[in-house]
């Protein structure tokens, strides 16, 4: 019987733009250096933003949103959505609507932004 999660993993397997190996050192020290420096600077961020991630990412930690959006000046117009059962790759790499929850999401977001800042405007 042929299940959608089977050409997910053969995808995943298969992709030649998913890189398998470890990661270079300089690149490992940039994405420190880059972590370090958006947590040392993030309280100044007055930009509104959202943040999506998978609850079961076991690449990045979750919770290092929440933080960070708790830290946030813009914290009232901005948004953390964190997916329960979804890992890293959250716009694939799962079920079709587990991926449409995810840009839903962000769009709803973007339209009650966009009519925010137009009424602003008016």
């Amino acid at each position: 019987m042929y299940h959608h999660r089977d050409s997910i993993h053969y995808a995943a397997k298969f992709n030649r733009l998913v890189y398998r190996g470890k990661p270079r050192l300089s690149t490992a020290l940039c994405l420190l250096q880059g972590q370090d420096f958006v947590s040392a600077n993030f309280k100044s961020v007055k930009t509104p933003f959202i943040v999506c991630h998978g609850a079961a990412d076991e690449i990045t930690d979750p919770h290092a949103d929440v933080e960070m959006y708790n830290l946030s000046p813009a914290q009232r117009e901005s948004r953390v959505c964190l997916y329960p059962g979804l890992r890293h790759f959250i716009t694939g790499m799962q079920e079709p609507e587990e991926s449409q929850n995810v840009f839903d999401d962000m769009f709803e977001w973007i339209n009650n932004r966009t009519e925010e800042v137009n009424q602003r405007e008016e």
